[in-house]
């Protein structure tokens, strides 16, 4: 895959096509706050997804180095929030168990 995941949550494999393959993270249903590196400096801090119930990250199998991120309010990806996409070949996620809410970082590895 090359995806860097670090996370104080279980990441689940729950498919796995010849095209994709999706990761999933169940956060509870507890508010995520998203930091990036390098966040254009008109945002603040964060990016906050109330009551989120888990992360879904989409993987291509042919080696593209760009995943799908989907924030989901359900455990399906039809309840996604949001999503985006990442150019992993030079950043790493790091998903963190902040005991009051979830904390999604994408960072240079």
């Amino acid at each position: 895959m090359g995806l860097e995941i670090e996370s104080d949550f279980e990441i689940r494999k729950i498919r796995e096509t010849d095209m994709d393959v999706d990761l999933f993270v169940d956060i509870k249903g507890t508010t995520l706050n998203m930091s990036v590196e390098s966040m254009p400096a008109v945002i603040a801090s964060r990016i906050q997804f109330c009551m989120a119930r888990g992360i879904l990250i989409r993987l291509s199998a042919d080696g593209e180095k760009v995943c799908t991120v989907h924030i989901l309010r359900n455990i399906d990806i039809y309840s996604a929030i949001s999503n985006f996409e990442i150019d992993y070949s030079s950043h790493m996620l790091r998903i963190a168990d902040e005991k009051t809410h979830a904390l999604l970082e994408i960072k240079s590895k």
